[in-house]
């Protein structure tokens, strides 16, 4: 998709990441309608974990329901940010409350910038083992005696 009213250039690169800086630190800052602000009224988002398409006056509610907020909840971003052209690339952990307690996804984000707004997000999500719950797995089996360790691998094995 290269025209002239669609640069792909060094310039281009710039005016990508600062769109995109402020689109981070927004979510960062957990602030809703600075969130909604970076968004072009054209945008189509498309999250592929929940098999979604979304235009603007639906990501309201998608983008409230998805901001940490809650004790516990978390958006670390594990990558550094990648951009050329228009578009950008970020990976993230994002960790909410759910019905069954805390959830952690692993997810990725291509993101097209046009007219100084984000245009396309194509997100892949992958939902993880929340690691509290592996860390309380590994404790418990640590406290286990020997004996009870031999127990409980060899239930499994036969």
């Amino acid at each position: 998709m290269h025209n002239a009213d669609f640069p792909d250039d060094a310039q281009q690169t710039e005016r990508t990441r600062a769109t995109v800086m402020r689109y981070h630190y927004s979510w960062k800052d957990r602030d809703l309608d600075a969130v909604m602000a970076r968004y072009h009224p054209d945008i189509q988002y498309h999250d592929f974990f929940q098999q979604r398409c979304m235009g603007f006056a639906e990501l309201r509610e998608y983008v409230r329901n998805n901001l940490p907020r809650q004790p516990g909840e978390a958006l670390e971003h594990t990558d550094r940010i990648r951009i050329d052209g228009h578009t950008a690339f970020i990976q993230y952990r994002i960790s909410l409350h759910g019905s069954g307690g805390l959830l952690a996804f692993r997810t990725g984000e291509a993101i097209t910038v046009r007219d100084g707004l984000i245009w396309r997000i194509h997100e892949y999500a992958t939902l993880m083992r929340e690691e509290r719950e592996l860390s309380a797995c590994v404790l418990l089996y640590c406290l286990l005696s020997p004996k009870q360790k031999y127990k409980r691998f060899h239930r499994v094995v036969e």
